[in-house]
């Protein structure tokens, strides 16, 4: 005999028998969640549009420290230059591994690769990502359902804004430099997300895992090519930047370096030329001063000098950053999950979501008797 849900849980002690008999009274419940979320899945599955993805590993090189300047730190602070504040220091030039992620998730970064261009062979044209992704806008029905109703205020509220929108974007009269700063539309902003979501960066130690997902195989390798291509660029364009600081920084202490050492040497010439034929202690000490203090100042201009073309060198060398461990492959099958497996977490999820709602059942009706 079927007991009553107050009868059930008003005890002090709830049997588990009758607690599953008081599920299972319900068990309709489960059985129309998992219906609706196996259709659900299925759907999904059958409209969701084909990706293929691609993987590359590269190792990166060791970080890189600039050499100290040990001789010429000490010379340089005998003379007051504090060459160690200007370049600074014994500090990593490299761009960090570490920071590749969130190069990866940046704007401008992405605004860069959703303007490269592509042949798409299912729509036999070349175009550009953006372009492609605005056109074709893939995903399934569910997405597309679920993008289309929460775009509905958003496209009220545009079409309202739009004068608005177009009279910001005339040059400003108050003398605002606007170019200096990123402007990205609400549909650049669409792709862009795409975008970052086809992005995958793993790193481990050295090596660095670069997975992408494209709608077609070919264009999953080339743009996981690009996307390695932007990075060594960010980083080596990154590192140039910074021996340019270095070097600026040569340039000012050996020009600084020039002037004292003309300045020793006209100061020691003028002392000599000014004392000939007078021997003394003091004129022979203040002598051995300024030849001191001249030998130092060219020693440190002679060095910078040297330094000056060492960095001049290191500026043009080209510096790899990665060494292909293995590069990007064109797959030979979809990424996508296979129907079983949808149909296998339909199941589940569908059940646990049934037991989810039994208990919400019951709880309300316990507390409404």
């Amino acid at each position: 005999m079927q007991k009553g849900i107050r009868e059930v849980l008003a005890n002090e002690e709830i049997s588990l028998t009758e607690l599953f008999g008081l599920f299972y009274q319900k068990r309709r419940i489960i059985y129309i969640s998992v219906v609706i979320v196996l259709i659900l899945g299925i759907v999904k599955s059958c409209t969701s549009p084909e990706e293929y993805e691609s993987v590359a590993i590269k190792l990166s090189e060791a970080d890189e420290t600039k050499k100290g300047l040990g001789g010429l730190g000490n010379l340089a602070g005998l003379a007051g230059v504090n060459l160690s504040s200007m370049s600074g220091g014994n500090t990593t030039t490299s761009f960090s591994p570490e920071m590749y992620p969130k190069l990866l998730s940046s704007k401008p970064f992405l605004v860069d690769l959703i303007n490269q261009e592509f042949y798409f062979s299912k729509l036999n044209e070349t175009m550009s990502l953006r372009d492609y992704y605005l056109q074709e806008r893939p995903a399934d029905i569910i997405s597309k359902t679920f993008e289309f109703v929460r775009g509905i205020p958003y496209l009220i509220v545009s079409l309202f804004e739009r004068k608005e929108a177009t009279s910001a974007t005339q040059p400003q009269e108050d003398g605002l430099e606007t170019d200096r700063f990123l402007h990205i539309s609400p549909l650049d902003g669409y792709v862009i997300n795409q975008i970052e979501n086809k992005i995958k960066i793993d790193i481990e130690g050295r090596l660095i895992e670069l997975t992408v997902k494209m709608p077609e195989p070919l264009i999953a390798a080339e743009f996981n090519t690009i996307v390695f291509d932007k990075i060594l660029e960010y980083v080596t364009s990154y590192k140039i930047e910074k021996q340019k600081q270095s070097l600026s920084f040569i340039y000012e202490s050996t020009d600084e370096a020039e002037a004292n050492f003309k300045k020793a040497q006209i100061s020691l010439a003028s002392f000599r030329d000014s004392n000939q034929g007078i021997i003394s202690q003091r004129a022979r000490t203040k002598e051995e001063q300024l030849e001191a203090e001249f030998n130092l100042s060219f020693q440190l201009y002679s060095t910078l000098k040297q330094e000056l073309e060492n960095s001049k060198i290191e500026l043009k060398r080209e510096t790899p950053v990665f060494t292909s461990f293995q590069d990007a492959i064109v797959p030979n099958s979809t990424a996508n999950t296979t129907l079983l497996k949808i149909i296998l977490f339909s199941l589940v999820g569908g059940f646990f979501l049934g037991i989810f709602l039994i208990v919400i059942v019951i709880t309300r009706d316990f507390l409404k008797s």
